[in-house]
């Protein structure tokens, strides 16, 4: 029995281990995004003033500068602008549906003649 309480325990330690308190965690990764933080303004500081101030002899030094929001994927205007208003929308989509109609009736017609040929006729 000694054994198994060994082993309990040794479960235990290594469970607590893999998933720590969840205070101890949440503090650990506040410190951690903070000196994130620190780091990248003192990063992004000195490229801040290249874009304000003039050097030397006069000239402000032109510099990439980094975007904060993500950058949007254009949508393509001539798609936006082939069925503008609602009108042309059920047009087309009538349109569409009696060339649908058509075709149901052609196809009906093949169907019929087909069926009509394979008819056995002895005389």
């Amino acid at each position: 029995m000694f054994f198994g309480t060994l082993l309990t325990e040794g479960y235990l330690s290594h469970h607590k281990l893999k998933y720590p308190n969840r205070v101890e965690l949440q503090s650990l990764v506040d410190t951690a995004l903070t000196r994130f933080n620190e780091a990248e303004s003192a990063r992004m500081l000195p490229l801040k003033r290249l874009h304000s101030e003039p050097d030397e002899d006069g000239f402000i030094t032109v510099t990439r500068r980094e975007r904060d929001e993500p950058v949007v994927a254009k949508k393509n205007k001539s798609m936006d602008l082939e069925d503008f208003y609602r009108f042309q929308k059920r047009e087309k989509r009538e349109k569409r549906m009696d060339e649908l109609r058509r075709k149901f009736e052609e196809d009906k017609l093949k169907v019929e003649r087909a069926k009509e040929g394979r008819k056995f006729k002895p005389f």
